[in-house]
């Protein structure tokens, strides 16, 4: 295993705040494409969706399926692989393609990709080995032959030094997948013991068998980053980009961006940017990072800013090394609070996002979407739309994905039907559009 040497650039100045949040709402509708059930058809979507060529949507259920089972988190099904496919007269219908059964095919699916040929690749939070609580976790792949989909796992993880709990994959160019673990490695790197996770690579055999490397364990040292929280991005030389929700140079464990730049004698880490523990600069990155506007990094810190509910940011490198800029204090009943997920982008380089909270209603709020426009003095935000938590949805926990002419696809965890979630509300779950 390869230990890279950790360097840890000069701090850029923290950077005034360059955006202003519009806290009305734009006109826009939204619609609920469909209300899961559970069991049988799946509840509580909390991933990412994709479209394929056809304008089918694809996406995954933590919860739900035809198992009888509790999940990772005792609530009832295993989760699902779904599709959703539009109707002429604009209704869509749900196809369940995969029912996790609570084994050794993993629990609690995530975010799901495509590959050239058109398989579902993905991770599941739990199931798979039992060595540890719940499962150690699973990467899996769903193959279409003559209109079947079936499921195979490509990797077991094994808890420990392999790593426990993936937390999203990515592919290269030769089809080789790549991925984190927030927990596993080494258990005496925080106080849970359950480790700081693992970066991994799994390339498949000519048996058929994949074979994983582990790239980095995380936490080996004070000033590491702790607890990837997936959302890994390539950039054209081949470096892999990310975030870890804890660990770094402050005081309180606030989180890490990460670069791995490979070498013929492995993969060298560079610390890029270590959040401060709260402030302005906001902590908990949430989701991993994309590229955006000027070659930047972009995502949302779950914590921290000004109001303590989280910060929209960007970084990059300048003539003193690597730093962060706040672009958006979240914080707020009547906007959102705590954004979750990974950012996405339109053609016109706008980035989008979720809060968990915020927007509204009682309590903390059901959750938000949210734009963020690139201008000649910075980014203006925009509060999309503020969900109800009733049949609207609430709870947005993934990112969202923007079609060609500006609609808004995504899930909620909760509201919609049924009764699923005892945690955060009434409601199974829903997939929503949203147009402008």
């Amino acid at each position: 295993m390869h230990y890279a040497q950790l360097r840890i650039p000069a701090l850029v100045r923290m950077l005034a705040l360059t955006a202003l949040f519009a806290i009305h709402a734009l006109a826009v509708t939204e619609k609920v494409l469909y209300a899961f059930h559970g069991p049988g058809d799946g509840s509580l979507p909390s991933s990412n969706l994709i479209f394929d060529k056809a304008g089918n949507l694809y996406g995954t259920t933590s919860a739900g399926g035809s198992a009888a089972c509790d999940n990772y988190y005792g609530i009832f099904g295993c989760g699902t692989v779904f599709k959703l496919s539009p109707n002429p007269d604009g209704s869509w219908t749900e196809t369940v393609l995969y029912s996790f059964q609570g084994g050794l095919d993993g629990i609690s699916p995530g975010n799901i990709i495509f590959d050239k040929a058109g398989n579902i690749y993905g991770t599941t939070w739990g199931g798979g080995v039992s060595t540890c609580y719940g499962g150690c976790g699973t990467v899996f792949k769903l193959s279409r032959s003559h209109g079947v989909w079936t499921e195979s796992v490509l990797y077991r993880f094994q808890g420990g030094s392999n790593g426990h709990a993936p937390t999203g994959i990515i592919l290269d160019a030769l089809g080789n997948v790549y991925g984190a673990t927030y927990y596993g490695g080494i258990s005496t790197c925080n106080y849970t013991n359950f480790g700081c996770g693992v970066l991994f690579e799994l390339s498949p055999s000519g048996s058929g068998v994949w074979i994983q490397t582990i790239l980095h364990t995380f936490g080996v040292t004070t000033i590491d980053g702790q607890n990837p929280n997936g959302g890994l991005v390539f950039d054209r030389k081949g470096s892999l980009f990310g975030s870890t929700n804890l660990g770094g140079t402050a005081l309180v464990n606030s989180g890490t961006i990460f670069e791995f730049t490979p070498s013929p004698s492995g993969w060298n880490e560079t610390i890029l940017y270590s959040f401060n523990g709260g402030s302005a600069a906001g902590c908990l990155p949430a989701g991993g990072v994309i590229f955006g506007p000027g070659g930047r990094l972009y995502g949302s810190a779950y914590g921290g800013g000004i109001y303590g509910s989280g910060a929209f940011f960007e970084a990059g490198s300048g003539a003193k090394g690597w730093g962060e800029a706040v672009i958006l204090p979240f914080g707020g009943n009547t906007a959102g609070m705590n954004p979750a997920g990974l950012l996405s982008t339109d053609s016109s380089g706008n980035l989008y996002g979720t809060t968990e909270y915020g927007g509204g209603g009682t309590g903390l709020g059901s959750g938000t979407v949210y734009k963020m426009t690139p201008n000649s003095n910075g980014w203006t935000g925009t509060l999309i739309y503020a969900f109800s938590g009733g049949a609207d949805g609430g709870i947005p926990l993934a990112d969202v994905v923007v079609d060609s002419t500006g609609n808004i696809y995504g899930t909620a965890r909760v509201g919609g039907l049924g009764d699923c979630d005892p945690y955060y509300g009434p409601g199974c779950g829903v997939v929503f559009e949203i147009t402008p």
